[in-house]
């Protein structure tokens, strides 16, 4: 409920944090609370990523025209900070379809995003198995990282820092 949204939201302002990650675009009333609490939105656009997406041509036309529509509808609402295009396009799926076609895709999706809304940062959230993806086109470098050894995790964050290069280094997931 609107009412219940309102004071998540006020609890997470209240403890310091401001930004939340949606997992699907958020309807308007949802950023408009989240601005009068000063959060930031992180914009998941979900798709069938967890299927050989590019072996459907209407598919992936599909993704991108949603994709375009779904950014442009938020692009300019000022509580959304990032859109992540995809999250996690499993291994077994990356190893079917390719990493160069994965690539590619992912690549375009950037790009008729990018073009439809040219301020709006984007990004990828990418994770370990598929760690070898080149995504350089991408605004900020994210990972979702499942380490519960400090040693462990520094580690693994200075490798992603370093595979990130001069980006900013985002834990989506942690």
């Amino acid at each position: 409920s609107a009412q219940r949204v309102e004071q998540d939201f006020a609890a997470m302002a209240a403890a310091g944090i401001n930004t939340v990650r949606t997992y699907t675009p958020p309807p308007p009333a949802l950023l408009d609370a989240a601005l009068r609490h000063d959060l930031r939105i992180m914009v998941g656009l979900a798709w069938p990523q967890h299927i050989p997406f590019l072996d459907d041509r209407k598919l992936t036309r599909r993704i991108k025209n949603d994709a375009v529509n779904e950014v442009r509808r938020i692009a300019a609402h000022p509580a959304a900070l990032l859109f992540a295009v995809g999250n996690e396009i499993p291994a077994g799926i990356a190893r079917w379809l390719g990493h160069r076609r994965i690539e590619r895709f992912l690549y375009e999706l950037y790009h008729d995003v990018k073009a439809a809304a040219p301020d709006s940062l984007l990004t990828y959230v990418n994770f370990p198995p598929t760690e070898h993806l080149e995504l350089e086109a991408f605004d900020v470098f994210a990972y979702n990282v499942y380490l519960h050894r400090e040693a462990e995790l520094s580690g693994y964050l200075a490798r992603l820092q370093h595979l990130a290069g001069a980006r900013p280094l985002l834990l989506a997931e942690a």
